[in-house]
Parts: structure tokens; C-alpha cells; sequence
């Protein structure tokens, strides 16, 4: 549901594989903002994100762009296999990182539905690579053709977690920590006393 803190979490998760060197990708739909509302840069984006983790996989990378010189004009399911799947199935064992991140927030905001059920698909298929194991943290709305386009999906190559599913007592205890921490580096920062 709205405002139970999607992109913060994906947000939160982006920065914390990235810091540890494990962030293979991520992209931040937003609904009305350009090229961040629809699919049209959502696989280039991810390539170019990719070769920035390897000069190998860079070399192929270019290599399906020199190929495929309309790539970025092309269906994403052509961007998904010549600049993602087939040039990560071309590694080596050890060239590339064995597992991967992919963060992805606000698919709902993708302006075509059609374009949120390919993506789900398509990455669906990222559990047939072999040498990379690219796992995906993809935030969203529950809107019909995001289930939709996991219900096509076998439930072993997904997982849901709900947000507003989570237990009232919960969402409390991890506000009142949140506060407590934040209260405690604000006086701390401006010599306060403990009370």
C-alpha cells in the first residue's frame, strides 16, 4: 500500500549491497518523471550498471551493442537477452561476482502494464543463468497486472513479503527504536543531557 515505506527499504537494501561491493544494479520508477516512468532505459540502465562491475562483462556487453547497434529502440526482451542474459551466461566461473543485487522500486509506476508484466518475466529468467546468480528486490504496489505478472511466475522463483501485512506491534516497536536512536544522536550532536 502506499506510504508503508517501499522505497525506503529498497532504498535502505541498494545502499547496503552497494557499500559491501554487492549491488549489481538498481533502478527507481517514478511515475511522471521521464525516463524513470517507463521501461524504455530500464535494461540499458541495468547493462551499463552491470559492465561498471566487470571488464569482461563490459566487453560483451559492447560487443551485443556493436551487433545490435538499435538495441535501445529494440523490445525489452531483446534488451533483456543481448545486453543482460546472454552476455552473463558468457562468464567464466570467478570473472564476475558469483551473486548480485538487483534493486528495483516502484514497479507499479511504470507507465505500461504490459511493460510490468514483461519485466517480472524477464527477470523470472534470470534463475536459468548459471556462472551469476542475480537475486531482485523489486518493491511495489499490489496492482492486478503486477500480480498478474507474477502469477505466471513459479512461486519457487519468488518470494512476497506485505508490508501492511506486519503486525500493528511491530511497526510500533521499530518506530519507537527509530525515535529513540534519532532523539539519542540529536542530543548527543548538540550536548544535551540525557534527560
Amino acid at each position: 500500500m502506499a506510504g508503508t515505506g517501499k522505497s525506503t527499504i529498497a532504498r535502505t537494501v541498494a545502499r547496503k549491497f552497494y557499500d559491501q561491493g554487492r549491488l549489481g544494479a538498481s533502478f527507481f520508477f517514478s511515475k511522471g518523471e521521464g525516463d524513470i516512468s517507463h521501461a524504455g532505459k530500464f535494461f540499458t540502465s541495468i547493462a551499463v550498471q552491470l559492465a561498471n562491475k566487470s571488464a569482461i562483462f563490459k566487453r560483451y556487453i559492447c560487443e551485443a551493442i556493436a551487433e545490435h547497434g538499435d538495441i535501445a529502440s529494440q523490445t525489452l526482451s531483446d534488451q533483456w537477452n543481448h545486453l543482460i542474459r546472454l552476455p552473463l551466461s558468457k562468464l567464466e566461473p570467478g570473472s564476475f561476482e558469483p551473486s548480485l543485487l538487483l534493486v528495483i522500486d516502484a514497479l507499479d509506476e511504470c507507465e505500461s502494464d504490459s511493460d510490468t508484466q514483461g519485466i517480472v518475466r524477464l527477470l523470472a529468467e534470470a534463475k536459468l543463468l548459471g556462472m551469476v546468480k542475480l537475486r531482485i528486490c523489486m518493491t511495489s504496489r499490489p496492482e492486478v497486472p503486477i500480480r498478474y505478472g507474477f502469477q505466471n511466475v513459479p512461486q519457487v522463483t519468488h518470494q512476497d513479503f506485505v508490508l501492511h501485512s506486519i503486525s500493528p506491534h511491530i511497526v510500533n516497536h521499530d518506530i519507537s527504536t527509530f525515535l529513540k536512536h534519532s532523539l539519542k544522536n540529536i542530543g548527543q550532536k548538540r550536548g544535551l543531557p540525557r534527560d
